[in-house]
Order: structure tokens, then sequence, then C-alpha cells
């Protein structure tokens, strides 16, 4: 399926969810406007009976071979001071939806376009239910991720720097085609009392003992996200046990999940098996992702959540030792009938 067909269908998929509402939806997010109209850059705003993308000069013309294809969802003007003021006023709309944005940004589009705007996730859930065409994205940048961490598991050794050995993974993953670095800022890579730092990143240090190593790529747009630990060296009876045992709790996590299955029940599974070995669980036990690092659903602690067929997301369960180390393991995970590591 091409991507203008993808945007169709979107498009449809949205207009179903409208169907049931009694206002317009202003969309501004960027993430929003890349999913539903297919580039970086815009404001649209969809009715019972209209489509409309505004687009600034000359973003028209370089996305020209989207805007103008045939069966694209949405009538194209070029964006100008009070636009969408103007549509709003001509159309009589005093009320609309608007796409999650921050309190600050919502206060001032609303008196902007003059308009009461009512926050909703309408774009957002849909997002969290992925296409064909994206689960496929989503498995070319899992594999990229994979392999870079095959190649990371060969770089890392006594002798090297933290900071060479993430220069040398991110390299990789550039070169393979990552449309950037992992998450933007760069993968994290930690070694020692380091690895006890749940974001730490790369530093001067020689690797050695326990060591965390968290990566993605970015493929036609979506993310991939993976985590390993490595010992470098020879771990202890007891570090050896708590390697095991964390792998075991993220697979034992995976396996549990099925549509319908709700986000508590496999937080409250990774918590109980934790507090088994007197550890807890610091932070989410995962996340959905797509066109962002981070998406719906959340996965942890208080997520009033609940798995559904198609969704992709990590399983990321992890312990730190403040002043010893840390060790946490991390998977991409598509969910059909029954929960799938997109790498295997």
């Amino acid at each position: 399926m091409n991507i203008n067909c993808e945007l169709e269908e979107r498009y449809i998929r949205l207009r179903k969810t409208l169907s049931k509402k009694n206002k317009p939806l202003l969309v501004s997010g960027e993430h929003n406007i890349k999913y539903l109209c297919g580039l970086e850059t815009g404001r649209a705003v969809l009715t019972e009976e209209d489509a409309v993308l505004w687009v600034r000069k000359p973003y028209d013309e370089i996305y020209g071979g989207i805007l103008d294809s045939k069966g694209y969802p949405f009538r194209v003007e070029t964006y100008k001071r009070g636009c969408i003021k103007k549509y709003f006023m001509k159309h009589k709309i005093t009320e609309a939806y608007t796409d999650d944005l921050l309190l600050s940004s919502w206060s001032q589009l609303q008196k902007k376009i003059d308009c009461k705007l009512f926050l909703c996730e309408f774009i957002e859930r849909q997002r969290s239910i992925k296409s064909r065409y994206e689960i496929g994205c989503l498995k070319k940048s899992a594999n990229l991720a994979k392999s870079a961490m095959d190649y990371a598991a060969e770089v890392i050794s006594e002798g090297v720097s933290e900071c060479m050995a993430a220069a040398k993974v991110e390299a990789f993953i550039r070169g393979e085609g990552s449309s950037s670095p992992p998450f933007g800022q760069g993968m994290l890579l930690a070694s020692g009392k380091s690895s006890a730092n749940i974001h730490a990143k790369p530093s001067k240090n020689k690797i050695q003992g326990m060591t965390v190593v968290d990566l993605g790529a970015v493929l036609d747009d979506y993310h991939s996200d993976m985590t390993r630990t490595f010992f470098v060296g020879k771990p202890s009876d007891t570090q050896r046990k708590l390697l095991e045992v964390m792998r075991d709790i993220e697979l034992g996590a995976i396996d549990r999940i099925t549509p319908g299955a709700t986000v508590e029940e496999v937080t409250s599974y990774v918590e109980r098996r934790l507090k088994k070995h007197n550890l807890s669980l610091n932070h989410a036990a995962g996340h959905g992702l797509g066109l962002q690092i981070h998406e719906p659903p959340y996965i942890g602690p208080g997520s009033g959540e609940v798995f559904r067929r198609d969704m992709v997301f990590t399983i990321e369960p992890g312990i730190y030792l403040p002043g010893k180390y840390g060790i946490r393991f991390e998977d991409t995970v598509l969910l059909k009938n029954k929960p799938h590591i997109l790498t295997t």
C-alpha cells in the first residue's frame, strides 16, 4: 500500500469517529498533522461537510507530490495570517475540538481564532491502533534496531569508552538509513555504577561490568526502541541470576498480554515478580510507539489502558541499585490474537 491510500484510510477512520460528535475538529499538533495529512507542517479542520488543510509557502510545492495526488482527502489552501479565524467565522463555528496540546498552546490558540476549544485525543487514540502499512514500517525500524544491538554486542568490551562505543553504534544506525540518531538526542549506554541511572548518557568512562544499552532507529518516520543489558567481565552469581530474572520477567509480561487484558494486570505481574526479589518498579513497564517514541498506550502503574489488537508497544521492566548497577530489557511487541516480538 502506498502512502496516499494510507492517508485516505486514516481520514475515513477519523470521519467515523467524528460522525458521532457534533463539533468540527481543528488539528495542529505536528505528529497528528503528519499522521493525517502526510507532511510535517500545516493546520487542518474537519467539519461534517468539509476537510481543509492550510499550508505555508513553499511547503505547498515541496509536498506537491502528496497534496496534488489523486484521492488526497483534504482541500489545500495557502496559509495566511487569520485564515482559520476567517474560516470559522464564515461557517459560524463557535465551538470545536482540537488535538491534545499543552495548556498554554491551547489557551493561545483559543484566543487567536476566537472559538471555544475542547481538547480531545481522537487522533492519538486512532494512532494507537496500527494499520498494515504502519506495522510494516515499524517492523523495518525494529529490525534495524536489532541489527544495531547485535553490532553493539561486538563493540562493547573492556578498555573501550562508553562514548566511543555509542559513537560507533550510532554511526551504524545512521549508515543503515535511520533519519535521526536514537531518540533524537542519541542512544543510552552506561556501565558499572552509571547503569543504575535510568537515563544515563554515555561518558568517557571505560566500559566495565553491567552495561545497559538502549537504542532505536527511525525509518519511514516510524520509531523503534530496544534495550539489552550486557556484562563485560565475569559476573558474580548474584549478577548472573538477576540478569536471568529480569529477562524472564520481561518475557513473562509479554506472554500475558492479550486483546482485552488491562495494562494494570501486566504492570501488577511485573511488580509482583520484582517484589519476590525485594526489588521494585521505578518507571513505566512500557509504552506505545509509532511516529513518536512515546505514544499511547501508557504501560505503567495507575494506567486505565486496555490492550487492543494491532497495538504496537514496548515492554521494559528495569531495576536500578544506586552505587551498584542497573538492569533493563526491552522489546517492541505487536499484538494480534497473541503478542509477537517484532524482531522474531
